[in-house]
Formats: C-alpha cells, structure tokens, sequence
C-alpha cells in the first residue's frame, strides 16, 4: 500500500509538472507577436537624418490606392510620401499588410510602380536611371514593405529594417 502511494505520488508530481511546462510554452508563445511599429516615428527619423524636405505626404488610403493601386483592405498601417516635383525622384513607402499574401500584392504593385518610374526616368531624366535601377522594394519580416526611391536608397532601407526588426 505504500509503495502504491508513493507511485501515485510521483506520476502527480511529473503530471503537474509537465502541466505547468506546457501553461509556460503556451504564456510563452503568446507573448511572442509582433511588436507594434510607429511608422510615423520611423518616417519622421528617416526624414531627419537624411534631410528628405519638401515631399508630399499621402494621407490616407484612398489616395495610397490612387498612387499605388493598392488596396485598402491589404493595409494596416503605411506611410507614404514623395516628390510632387516631376524632375525629381525621391518616395519612400512604408506598408505594414494584414497578411502573407497581402505583402506579396503590395511587394508586386510596388515593383510595377518603381519599373514605370524607370521608364520615365528613362524619358524624362536620364542621369536618374542608374540610382533608379539601384532601387528595389524589400519585404521585411512577413508583413512589411517598403520602396524608398532615392540617392540615399541603401542608408535608408537599412534603418527602415533596423527600426522594423
């Protein structure tokens, strides 16, 4: 009867302790979503240390749709800025999307929108295309993607991921 006792005790004793390891992997693992990003703190550094002045801000998301093409429903936060002078190229988006496959859309219409302002680089402003061509939009963790079209490009998206990751 003893001996009995004694098993029963230590099978609760490893039953309670391996409740409690998967209460902690679960505390755990919920404590591990994503951080929440000021994209407007970020923008607002980027603007600062790379003295980006006079570019035009886009509000909201209907006007993001009409410069982007990019639907509103695939975006939960963004900024979004550029020049409203023709002869210059300087943008600089930043879109956190709801998901996965809502990035992808966003990475592609981004791609589209950076391939037709080679093209009119091409047109307009020569001198422009190499550091356009150097240009590239970059996915950062699962949801986030930006495009920053300037001669700063390199030095900006590596604070933008610094900031991000």
């Amino acid at each position: 009867c003893l001996y009995y006792k004694k098993a029963v005790f230590i099978i609760m004793k490893r039953l309670l302790a391996l409740v409690l390891s998967v209460v902690c992997i679960c505390a755990l693992l919920c404590s591990c979503g994503g951080k929440e990003v000021d994209l407007n703190s970020i923008s607002k550094s980027i603007n600062e240390n790379f003295s980006l002045t006079g570019l035009t801000v886009v509000e909201d998301t209907a006007k993001l749709n009409r410069y982007y093409q990019i639907d509103e429903k695939d975006v939960k936060q963004f900024f979004a800025e550029y020049s409203s002078d023709a002869s210059t190229f300087c943008e600089v988006v930043i879109v956190e999307a709801t998901d996965k496959d809502a990035a992808n859309r966003i990475s592609g219409l981004l791609n589209t929108h950076l391939e037709s302002r080679i093209s009119e680089g091409k047109s307009y402003n020569k001198e422009a295309v190499p550091m356009l061509e150097k240009c590239k939009v970059n996915v950062i963790g699962n949801n986030f993607v930006v495009l920053v079209i300037s001669d700063k490009a390199e030095e900006i998206n590596a604070e933008i991921e610094k900031a991000l990751s």
